[in-house]
C-alpha cells in the first residue's frame, strides 16, 4: 500500500468518521497546511480547496475494501459518510490504533 493511502487511512482511524465530501477534502487540506504528511496537490474550486488526487486515493480505498462510503439521501441534496471498514484485513489491522494512542499520534512519515 502506498503512503499516501496510509496516511488517509490514518487520518480516518483518528476522525472515527468524516461526513461529506466537501469536508473530507478541508480535512486533508488543512491538515497539509499544518504540516501532516499529505501529498495531494489542491486548486482551488467553487467551493474551496479541492483535490483530484485525493478523490482518486479515497475511490482505490473503497474499492480495495479499507474504507466504507455510506450515501445519505437528505433534503434536495446527498451526504456521504466515510469511515474505516469493519473488516480484519492484515494492513487494517496494523493501523488500528488504541484510544489513549490516537490524542499523541501525529501523522509522521
Amino acid at each position: 500500500m502506498l503512503t499516501e493511502h496510509v496516511n488517509i487511512m490514518k487520518l480516518l482511524d483518528m476522525a472515527e468518521e468524516i461526513v461529506g465530501r466537501k469536508k473530507f477534502q478541508k480535512v486533508v487540506y488543512i491538515g497539509k497546511q499544518l504540516g501532516m504528511p499529505f501529498q495531494e496537490k489542491y486548486g482551488f474550486h467553487m467551493y474551496g480547496p479541492y483535490s483530484e488526487e485525493l478523490s482518486v486515493r479515497l475511490d482505490e480505498l473503497k474499492q480495495f475494501g479499507f474504507v466504507s462510503e455510506v450515501k445519505e439521501e437528505k433534503a434536495g441534496y446527498s451526504q456521504y459518510r466515510y469511515k474505516l471498514a469493519e473488516r480484519e484485513h492484515p494492513s487494517y489491522a496494523r493501523l488500528r490504533l488504541s484510544k489513549e494512542n490516537r490524542r499523541s499520534l501525529s501523522l509522521t512519515r
